[in-house]
């Protein structure tokens, strides 16, 4: 199923997790999917103290009193296939080919959207810095900076591929292992709407494929949030 991140309804009935293993979760045989929704993880509210940090379009301080219920956060795994190679039997591969990340959210959603443009990091509490939304963001979410994915929409990687000759057909498919993180409100009446969203690319696994299924996979094992 197709995750929409502005329709919380196909949100929420993810798996809930922290970390996800993600050869197990890799596709057994050569897919044509571009997209794997995983796990995501548990809603982590926002005090309401830290309200006013967020760019919330329509929604002083006043109105978000009157008709906000709670703001909360989520995190979800995601995998994105970002290069295919075939290698026909009887052939060997030794070259550098490029593996073209795209950020899914930067190329779909409005730049008003983005966390590093809703989220500030401003004063709250009285004035007091008590709590840093965009802290807490890279620090519960393990991620670097806010804008880490990449500058613009997408970014090419060089890899070198090295392969020896088969009697097997193979083919070599290159996925990105994505965080989303997507920053919701949810009303006083109970209907949840996206306020902010960003995604980031966590790390590259690179997966051999024979007529069989699955031959190596070459990467990290986990993906979490701690």
């Amino acid at each position: 199923m197709d995750i929409s991140y502005a329709d919380w309804g196909t949100v929420e009935p993810l798996p809930i997790e922290d970390k996800v293993e993600v050869i197990a979760n890799l596709p057994r045989k050569v897919t044509s999917e571009t997209r794997l929704w995983l796990a995501r993880t548990q809603e982590k509210p926002i005090p309401p103290s830290a309200w006013s940090q967020i760019r919330d379009p329509g929604l002083d301080a006043s109105a978000k009193n009157r008709y906000v219920d709670s703001y909360f956060t989520v995190c979800v795994f995601e995998l994105r296939q970002a290069r295919t190679l075939s290698i026909p039997s009887g052939q060997s591969r030794e070259k550098v080919v490029e593996v073209s990340h795209k950020s899914a959210v930067r190329s779909s959603y409005s730049t008003k959207l983005l966390i590093e443009n809703v989220v500030e990091g401003g004063l709250s509490g009285g004035g007091k810095l008590n709590f840093n939304l965009k802290e807490q963001l890279t620090t519960s979410y393990s991620i670097e900076t806010l804008t880490e994915y990449s500058q613009e929409s997408s970014d090419l990687e060089r890899v070198t591929v090295t392969y020896q000759s088969s009697t097997e057909d193979r083919t070599v498919q290159w996925w990105d292992l994505v965080k989303v993180i997507g920053l919701y409100r949810r009303s006083t009446e109970g209907t949840v709407s996206l306020v902010g969203l960003e995604d980031y690319l966590a790390k590259m696994v690179a997966v051999t494929y024979t007529n069989n299924g699955i031959m190596s996979a070459d990467g990290s094992a986990q993906l979490s949030v701690a």
